[in-house]
């Protein structure tokens, strides 16, 4: 069975996004945007090679007109054939 190495950590997010000014056939459509979110990070490695992450943004200034939450889960799994070697050099 495969030793469990886990670790976990939290972080503070901010994300500004300036531009996305469409245009439909040459004209114009809408306002360029300038939105500032806030939000937070948390990270639970479940080995050495796979996780989970999961993040949560509001928007908290600019874009009178835009509402909207971000809300990303995201499950990960890295594998490099190097790292397996060291591993192996060093009796794991």
């Amino acid at each position: 069975m495969f030793p469990i190495v886990t670790h976990f950590f939290a972080s503070v997010d901010f994300l500004y996004r300036h531009g996305a000014r469409s245009t439909i056939d040459g004209t114009q459509a809408g306002e360029s945007i300038d939105l500032v979110s806030a939000g937070f990070t948390l990270d639970w490695g479940v080995s050495e090679n796979a996780g989970v992450r999961l993040s949560y943004r509001p928007i908290v200034a600019g874009g009178t007109d835009m509402d909207g939450d971000m809300v990303r889960i995201m499950a990960y799994f890295g594998w490099h054939a190097l790292v397996e070697n060291v591993k192996k050099l060093e009796g794991e």
